[in-house]
C-alpha cells in the first residue's frame, strides 16, 4: 500500500464562517524505485576540475591518474517495475539531467 500524501490546493479565500481558504487533495504513491543515474564525462573531453583535484591530492603525495569528476543523482521513482523506471530515468537524462555532447549517463535501478 502506497504512502498518504497530503496535498494543499489554494482555493478561493472565504470568510470564516464558509469552507476553508484551501481544498485538500489526497492521493497515495505506488511502490518506489531507487534509481542512481551516475553523469560522467565523455571520452576525450577536457577535465579541468578534475584535473585541478589531482593536482592537489598529488600536493598530498597521493599518488592518482586520470582523475574525473561526475556527478551521482539518485531518486526514488512511483513505479514498481524496474523497466519503466529505467525508461522514465533514461527520459530524465534526455531531457535535462545530461547535456549530450559532453556527458554520458549509467542508469542503475536499484
Amino acid at each position: 500500500m502506497g504512502r498518504w500524501i497530503l496535498n494543499a490546493i489554494a482555493g478561493n479565500h472565504g470568510d470564516l464562517e464558509g469552507e476553508p481558504p484551501f481544498r485538500a487533495k489526497i492521493f497515495t504513491m505506488g511502490a518506489l524505485m531507487k534509481v542512481r543515474v551516475l553523469v560522467s564525462l565523455k571520452a576525450g573531453i577536457l577535465d579541468p576540475q578534475g584535473k585541478a583535484v589531482e593536482q592537489g591530492l598529488h600536493g598530498f603525495d597521493f599518488k592518482v591518474d586520470h582523475l574525473r569528476i561526475g556527478r551521482l543523482i539518485e531518486m526514488d521513482l512511483p513505479t514498481h517495475n524496474p523497466d519503466e523506471a529505467r525508461a522514465q530515468a533514461q527520459a530524465m537524462c534526455d531531457k535535462l539531467l545530461v547535456n549530450p555532447v559532453m556527458e554520458k549517463a549509467t542508469i542503475e535501478v536499484l
